[in-house]
């Protein structure tokens, strides 16, 4: 079948896809702007096209670049570079030829795999075992594609009624790449004590317990979340280690785009970091910590940024490791917004919130500096030789119990 995306009234096609491969075209919209502007104008109607034809700037095999002098092909190239990405399996073949158009920048592009077909009619694929029990119990009607295929889960399309949702179906733990580090798990609680005990004691129950523990995680996390307004995916329903949830879609209904596959202007840049600062503080005072926050785990919908993937999310009151996850998190969204706009790499987030959290001041409403200035003392000696001694002991009595 061949998909077309038409240029209204111009007996053409910006984009056309069939057996797997997308054919597109970008160029600069703006002809009186400079290059700088013109390659990112032409980066980000390339970032639309693809990812309307279900494929993604990874998936590029070859293409053409077309600039009005070839002298400007070094400065093209360093935003090519950090548009590509340093991976070099996501490298395309490519070229630069030199016209006389006015646009300084415009892209043919030869073709691009589509990782999954974005299905415009009512066609299914078959179930996977993992939803095909969902079907029978009627939690939903049909899968239309996978989404994604994750370190910890698999993510499908499906259908529940009128409405389309997404499938988290969870790996099993030998399968998945994200392990259950001490470090996010420490201070979760089980009620059953009978269950306790056998997790502490890794019985092959207690692991059995402990997978269904680090499920439910997400689960419990989102409705927390969603409850205290965070830009989070809506949960559903979670049955047999699947979660059925909101699909998170973009302006044209599709499904939205990672922060990593997109570019951004400065000003962007300045506006999505400060709404997802604004997201890690609403999600603190709700007593959480996402622990693994980065540009591979937002989406940007119609209506701004979604946090997602909240399986290892940490309890900011009752684990050790939490200032420095925050911390961590920070600075990901600091580093990678940092590259469209240097101005906020010199800002100082994370201190700040955790400083204001830790003395009782911090709210969702907390006006917020970037500054952080640390205050000096001198060091309590005996105090890190008790942390030290405790954690020792701990640690005997973890293995104490293992044996």
């Amino acid at each position: 079948m061949i998909e077309r995306w038409p240029i209204q009234g111009r007996g053409r096609s910006r984009t056309v896809a069939c057996g797997g491969m997308v054919w597109t075209v970008a160029n600069a919209t703006d002809v009186s702007a400079g290059l700088d502007v013109q390659v990112a104008q032409s980066l980000q109607m390339l970032e639309t096209h693809l990812l309307e034809a279900g494929s993604a700037r990874t998936h590029l095999l070859s293409l053409q670049v077309i600039l009005t002098d070839i002298a400007n092909r070094d400065a093209f190239d360093r935003q090519w570079q950090a548009w590509i990405g340093p991976d070099p399996e996501h490298w395309p073949q490519r070229a630069c030829f030199q016209s006389g158009w006015r646009r300084a920048c415009r892209w043919n592009w030869w073709p691009s795999r589509r990782p999954w077909a974005r299905r415009t009619d009512n066609r299914s694929m078959k179930a996977p075992a993992r939803l095909q029990a969902l079907i029978e119990e009627g939690l939903i009607d049909s899968v239309v594609r996978q989404l994604k295929s994750g370190k910890e889960a698999d993510v499908y399309v499906v259908r529940c009624g009128e409405d389309t949702c997404a499938a988290k179906v969870y790996k099993e733990a030998n399968k998945r790449g994200f392990r259950q580090a001490v470090d996010y798990t420490e201070n979760r609680k089980v009620r059953n004590s009978r269950q306790a005990r056998a997790m502490s004691k890794r019985t092959a129950y207690g692991r059995q317990q402990q997978e269904a523990a680090w499920q439910s995680a997400e689960v419990d996390a989102l409705y927390r979340l969603a409850a205290a307004g965070v830009r989070v995916p809506r949960p559903d329903n979670f049955h047999d280690g699947v979660l059925l949830m909101e699909l998170v879609a973009d302006e044209h209904g599709d499904a939205a785009p990672r922060l990593n596959d997109l570019t951004f202007s400065e000003a962007e840049a300045r506006q999505h970091h400060a709404t997802l600062i604004g997201e890690v503080v609403r999600m603190l005072c709700a007593g959480v910590i996402h622990g693994d926050l980065s540009e591979f785990n937002v989406l940007l919908a119609a209506d701004g940024p979604v946090i997602i993937d909240l399986p290892q999310a940490v309890d900011a009151a009752g684990n050790n490791h939490a200032p420095r996850m925050l911390m961590r998190d920070v600075d990901n969204l600091r580093n990678f917004f940092g590259q469209h706009a240097p101005s906020l790499l010199a800002t100082q987030y994370g201190p700040e919130i955790w400083s204001l959290y830790a003395a009782g001041l911090l709210s969702p409403d907390t006006p917020l500096t970037g500054r952080y200035e640390r205050k000096q003392g001198e060091v309590d000696l005996s105090g890190v030789l008790r942390e030290i001694e405790d954690a020792r002991r701990e640690e005997a009595e973890r293995l104490l119990r293992m044996s």
